[in-house]
């Protein structure tokens, strides 16, 4: 590979990670001196473009991202289905929309490009066609929690522009004649929603078939994530290679019968046109998503390289496929998937060696896990012991069973009976993975990895799979192993309180010494928790596998949706609830070092209000008070006035900044340094509101906004002393 290709991959892939990118002007410049210096310096110039272009391709995402000036307001549009739709189970959908034209007030708007909304009303869509519809955008916008990866990456990889929800459908506007590949794939989707087979069996079908990933079950998630096969349910790479190798042989034995075709082509080159046709077939059925994208990008270098007569050149292959990737996808190197493409490709080339076909499988085989684990344990935060073996047997089995997959589901449009043979191969792929995920050691959850182990780790892994001549190899398992004991320490005494991103809801998590406590379980929307999504995973890595006490202040489902998946997971010392009379005014609890009372509702009470009825915890550490009120509203802030209210240090502001409470007598009492909102970005009640906020800044209040900042965490020294910080702070990224 020669040295002015990777000049441009360095900053190619870097570049997005970093917290700004270089000015739109700078990019020019260094795109017009890297132009005039390709003869004297092409490495400089290969750096300038690598520069340029990743920067201009990044300034061109936040310029097409939907302007601040109409979030929340109604647009009408014509957009068309960009995505295989799940049926509507009578709660919520997700829905892939390309906005072709957009207006407001009807003024023509230049928005334009791919968003996703909420179908909350079951609107008669259908995927590939285009419809007249108004929606209500934002801007793109993740949960941002300590210890777990940046969704937002992977929402700037895929080019999204705006999230929102759909008030109205319209006429249909008809079809586009590019959208004729995702019509047939929704006709196929119909198929096997259809079919005799059970709901978990059809899921598996479109995951590996279609690409379709939205008729799988939670279980079968988690199933997989537990059994180490998650990348079997995703199509990528391994698919497409599976269906090329296919592919290749075919038409490599049909080739034979027909000798005379070798005058045109000889039978290897037939048989690698014939990969590529497989590879591109199926990567067009599957969707044509980014990994799709970039495993036809690599087949059709290696193809090309067959071609041209141009021999073994592993790296220079690599190299240019890589390059046409980030040429055509500047933003690709946000996504876990281009680093597990590019990544198991090197370590495999790093590592080629003769020998038997069962040895070079096994060496193979243990360059990918060695190669893979260490990545998806820093972006998962678990390992599932069983993956080595599970994956030795099921990835080959899959250069058989998914070609046979494909030609049964084709099958199936001649006669029924082909799918009682996709039931007996569908039911041995579940059965592995089930079987796998079972055992309880099969899965474990590691420590969130600091700077210097995620140093170490990347060093580790680099040097155990270098090639043969590098010396020490071994040494670089022996880093890898090093890495679960460089975690970040918790504090010996005093407290560490996070509190979690959720949206538009509460979850805070308590921590002294060794004993952990839970303040709301965040919130349900349908069958989604962010505590399942979130805040288990954050748990997990930082080492909390046990609640001694969780409270959950009340009943509305922003505060408590992720309570039955909390304790059907982790152990609970003592479970809490204002409504069944766990939590009342004047209770007391040792926390390790922190003293908690409950302030808040009266033992017994005949409040009818929800939100009236919250648990109010005053917590008490080395001289620092800190108040969780939960949703109390004015009312109650002045009965809890009469009976006394010290001065606070931090304060979650109560019910999400609304302006039915923070009244000004309880602000003015309670005096807080630091203040918590925890609301979701550009919610439709207008929380925080600029009122309620005026009245904490008048007494010098710091701001700390689950919305703007991410997550928030509090630290208490043993001696009093507060450190304040947010996840947004700790890794900026540019589209922040």
């Amino acid at each position: 590979m020669p040295a002015w290709m990777l000049f441009y991959l360095i900053p190619a892939v870097v570049l997005p990670h970093l917290p700004s990118l270089p000015s739109t002007s700078f990019c020019w410049l260094a795109l017009i001196v890297g132009g005039l210096c390709w003869r004297v310096a092409p490495w400089f110039m290969a750096l300038l473009l690598g520069i340029a272009w990743t920067g201009l391709a990044g300034q061109t995402y936040l310029n097409d991202v939907l302007p601040i000036n109409l979030e929340k307001r109604e647009i009408s549009t014509e957009a068309c289905v960009s995505g295989l739709l799940k049926p509507f189970d009578g709660g919520y959908r997700r829905v892939e929309l390309d906005i072709v034209n957009a207006s407001l007030d009807s003024k023509r708007l230049s928005f334009n490009g791919r968003v996703i909304v909420g179908d909350y009303q079951g609107w008669p869509l259908l995927a590939g066609e285009c419809f007249a519809m108004r929606l209500k955008l934002k801007r793109p916008h993740s949960l941002h929690n300590f210890s777990l990866p940046d969704r937002g990456a992977l929402t700037v990889a895929n080019g999204t522009l705006a999230q929102g929800y759909i008030t109205y459908v319209g006429e249909s506007l008809g079809s586009r004649s590019q959208d004729i590949v995702l019509r047939w794939r929704s006709y196929m989707q119909a198929m096997i929603i259809a079919s005799p087979l059970d709901a978990e069996l059809q899921g598996l079908l479109a995951a590996l078939v279609l690409g379709d990933k939205g008729l799988l079950s939670d279980e079968q998630w988690r199933d997989s994530r537990r059994s180490g096969t998650v990348h079997l349910l995703v199509v990528s790479g391994l698919h497409i290679g599976l269906l090329a190798m296919s592919g290749y042989w075919l038409v490599f034995g049909l080739a034979g019968l027909w000798p005379r075709s070798y005058r045109l082509l000889s039978r290897q080159h037939q048989a690698w046109i014939g990969a590529w046709i497989f590879g591109g077939l199926f990567a067009l059925l599957s969707g044509w998503g980014l990994p799709a994208q970039r495993a036809v990008i690599m087949l059709s270098v290696a193809v090309w390289f067959r071609l041209a007569h141009w021999g073994a050149q592993p790296w220079m292959g690599w190299g240019v496929a890589c390059l046409i990737v980030l040429l055509l996808q500047p933003m690709a190197s946000l996504s876990l998937g281009f680093w597990l493409s590019f990544g198991l490709v090197a370590s495999l080339i790093a590592g080629a060696s003769g020998g038997s076909w069962w040895r070079q499988l096994l060496v193979a085989q243990g360059r990918c896990m060695a190669f893979s684990t260490p990545l998806l344990w820093w972006q998962l935060g678990g390992l599932s012991v069983v993956a080595p073996i599970i994956n030795l047997v099921i990835v080959p089995a899959m250069s058989l069973f998914l070609p046979l997959l494909i030609v049964g589901f084709l099958g199936t449009a001649v006669s029924d009976i082909f799918w009682v043979f996709l039931q007996g191969l569908l039911e041995g792929i579940h059965y592995a993975m089930r079987t796998a995920a079972t055992p309880s050691w099969s899965y474990f959850a590691v420590a969130e990895i600091s700077e210097w182990g995620l140093l170490l780790l990347a060093i580790g892994v680099s040097w155990l799979l270098s090639p043969a001549w590098v010396m020490g190899r071994p040494l670089g398992l022996l880093l890898i192993l090093v890495v679960p004991w460089i975690t970040s320490p918790k504090p010996p005494a005093g407290m560490l309180m996070h509190v979690f991103d959720v949206g538009q809801g509460s979850a805070v998590l308590l921590q002294s010494r060794q004993y952990a406590g839970l303040y709301d379980t965040g919130p349900r929307f349908g069958d989604y928790t962010v505590m399942e999504a979130q805040i288990l995973p954050a748990m997990r890595r930082m080492q909390v596998h046990a609640l001694d006490y969780v409270w959950v202040s009340h009943r509305d489902s922003d505060h408590s949706g992720g309570w039955s998946i909390l304790v059907n997971t982790l152990p609970v010392g003592e479970a809490l609830l204002s409504d069944n009379g766990g939590c009342y005014q004047g209770r007391q609890w040792q926390l390790g070092d922190l003293a908690v009372t409950a302030l808040w509702p009266p033992q017994h009470h005949a409040l009818k209000k929800s939100n009236n009825r919250s648990c109010t915890l005053l917590i008490e550490v080395a001289g620092v008070r800190i108040l969780l009120p939960g949703d109390i509203e004015a009312s109650v802030e002045r009965a809890l006035l009469k009976q006394g209210l010290p001065t606070v240090d931090v304060l979650l502001v109560p019910h999400h900044g609304s302006k039915t409470s923070s009244s000004t007598a309880f602000v003015d009492a309670l005096q807080p340094r630091y203040i918590i909102v925890e609301s979701g970005y550009a919610n439709r009640y207008g929380h925080p509101h600029e009122q309620v906020l005026a009245r904490y800044f008048v007494h010098g209040a710091e701001l700390l906004w689950t919305a703007r900042d991410g997550a928030i965490r509090v630290s208490v020294s043993g001696r009093g002393k507060i450190t304040v910080s947010s996840s947004r702070q700790e890794r900026p990224s540019f589209w922040h």
